[in-house]
């Protein structure tokens, strides 16, 4: 389970685009968002869920950033286990 610094940081990377690092027992997860903005239609983000060191990795296209955060904490939640005491977490545009 995500801390509230990472549930937050995974919150403003689904709303804004970039990437983040998440720490796990099994090595990195990294989520790379790309925000699709459109005029006069709701904004769409495409996701990339990296696994390292198992190198496998989940592509998700045409989410809104909404369901698309839901989607992603509860795979992580499910799916990971997330080290909650990282000294830093950083997301990068």
């Amino acid at each position: 389970m995500m801390n509230r610094l990472q549930e937050r940081a995974l919150r403003t990377l689904c709303r804004k685009g970039g990437r983040l690092d998440l720490p796990t027992l099994s090595g990195t997860v990294t989520i790379c968002i790309e925000i699709k903005v459109r005029t006069n239609y709701p904004d769409k983000a495409n996701a990339l869920l990296l696994e390292c060191p198992q190198n496998t990795w989940l592509t998700l296209h045409d989410w809104s950033p909404r369901e698309l955060y839901e989607e992603l904490a509860e795979r992580l939640d499910d799916e990971h286990e997330i080290v909650t005491h990282a000294d830093t977490l950083e997301v990068t545009a």
